[in-house]
């Protein structure tokens, strides 16, 4: 299906969807939702955030509909790219590119500190472990490390892969705890592989997709852990594209959306069947954020004003807090058109 936005969506297996068990935790999510509502007193809504590295803001909006566009932070000497929420703290953590810091401030964007000290070098992409309760991290050294969410950031583990140290650009990572020592997957941009590693090995790291005519350059990687999915936005095909977790890397390589310009940030919504993802053309209301359906149909965009460069998104379960300062809201810049 010809998409008016200008790309194109692909048919998706259904397979999943409706067994037993996946009904059964859909009812789960929906009972927990009715009761914090009840608890709280005021109206919460699941949101999707996103960094925008040109601008040094982090803009939000309403992850059902794409509506009420609002920018939670902004600073002329900031550039944002990775991006994580916590939303049971009600935290959310970014690196800052250039000033060798992941950052952490509210949901709201007030009383911004910084969280782990790198040195020279950067984090680019972040990943929460919410099992774990842990923070994970590339870098422009291509070093993959980690650390609690419950401490200062100052407690910091590294899992030693075979080009650590080296300077390659790693724009992804994601972690499957349903396996022990948990399996961190990470997007090598330079080698055109999405590669895995368990924690606690050293120099183990094997292309787990690597074949030319499945991936490409790879950016933003997600897990869907409900349907065992590993999905990443594909800079040189110009896709979004997915494999099983348990496959071989290969021949269950699927297309989700195609005909992109540069498809770069991207989160799962695994509970609630969505996947969102950024993209960017060359002129100004050419980056948009796009909501597409894991069965295949199509969601709303949000059209960006200017060309902000949206690099990281994430997704803000509301409810996991009953903090009110995360629900605050600032200024609407941008516009939302499409389906839900």
């Amino acid at each position: 299906q010809k998409l008016a936005q200008g790309f194109t969506l692909q048919p998706a297996l259904l397979s999943g969807f409706c067994t037993s068990s996946f009904v059964a935790a859909m009812l789960r999510a929906l009972l927990t939702l009715c009761l914090v509502a009840a608890a709280r007193g005021f109206e919460t809504i699941d949101k999707i955030y996103w960094t925008n590295f040109f601008t040094g803001s982090i803009q939000r909006a309403n992850l059902h509909d794409g509506g009420d566009v609002e920018e939670v932070f902004a600073s002329a000497s900031t550039r944002p790219w990775g991006l994580a929420i916590d939303a049971a703290r009600c935290s959310m953590y970014f690196s800052d590119i250039g000033s060798g810091v992941i950052r952490r401030a509210h949901l709201d964007g007030s009383s911004l500190a910084d969280f782990v000290q790198l040195g020279d070098v950067d984090a680019v992409a972040l990943w929460r472990s919410e099992d774990e309760d842990m923070l994970y991290w590339t870098q422009t050294d291509a070093r993959v490390k980690r650390t609690t969410l419950s401490g200062d950031g100052s407690v910091v583990e590294e899992l030693l892969t075979f080009n650590s140290g080296y300077f390659y650009d790693r724009w992804g990572v994601a972690v499957d705890t349903s396996v022990q020592p948990a399996q961190v997957y990470f997007a090598d941009n330079d080698e055109f592989t999405i590669s895995r590693q368990q924690w606690g090995t050293e120099e183990q790291d094997e292309w787990f997709i690597e074949d030319p005519d499945a991936i490409w350059k790879p950016q933003a990687i997600d897990i869907d852990p409900l349907r065992r999915k590993l999905f990443w936005a594909d800079d040189g095909f110009g896709d979004i594209r997915h494999a099983s977790l348990d496959g071989d890397g290969f021949s269950d390589v699927g297309v989700l959306a195609s005909g992109l310009n540069s498809p770069r940030g991207l989160v799962v919504d695994a509970m609630g069947g969505g996947l969102y993802f950024t993209d960017m053309g060359q002129s100004d209301g050419s980056h948009k954020i796009h909501q597409v359906h894991l069965n295949g149909t199509q969601g709303w965009t949000i059209q960006l004003v200017g060309i902000p460069k949206p690099s990281a998104l994430a997704i803000m379960n509301s409810s996991l807090t009953d903090a009110a300062v995360c629900f605050t809201t600032t200024t609407t810049t941008a516009t939302t058109t499409g389906t839900t």
